[in-house]
């Protein structure tokens, strides 16, 4: 199985080895091989527009898997509860509702059964 990590896991347990890519880690029962490291991003310095950078930093010490191999080994569905998509800005968060409408209509052959919710607004409502 694949995976990928953040900066922050490399700096920490691999100590800057440059061959990690093709390493094998366990994770619980399983083996996965390392095929990329992702470099901390502009929202995790709390720059942007970042509702919760708290959260986004716990993010960065996560690892990543494919989702089909999330489906295959983890989960008993092919389905995708929730996807959360974050934007340095209002206007580029508009722009990238609409691209993800757009995805998913055609991913979806037109049907109309995803929703979008945009979480920030829904704070701006409860704390204002």
């Amino acid at each position: 199985m694949l995976l990928f990590i953040f900066q922050i896991i490399y700096d920490k347990y691999f100590n800057n080895n440059s061959e990690v890519l093709g390493k094998f880690v366990f994770l619980g029962k399983y083996s996965y091989r390392i095929i990329g490291i992702l470099k901390n991003d502009v929202l995790a310095s709390g720059s942007g527009f970042n509702f919760n950078s708290r959260e986004r930093r716990n993010d960065l010490k996560s690892v990543y898997i494919p989702l089909k191999t999330g489906y295959k080994y983890l989960r008993n569905s092919t389905s995708i509860d929730y996807i959360y998509i974050q934007s340095k800005d209002e206007l580029s968060l508009k722009s990238m509702i609409t691209q993800v409408k757009q995805f998913f209509l055609a991913r979806h052959n037109m049907a109309h059964d995803i929703s979008i919710n945009n979480i920030g607004s829904e704070m701006v409502k409860i704390t204002n």
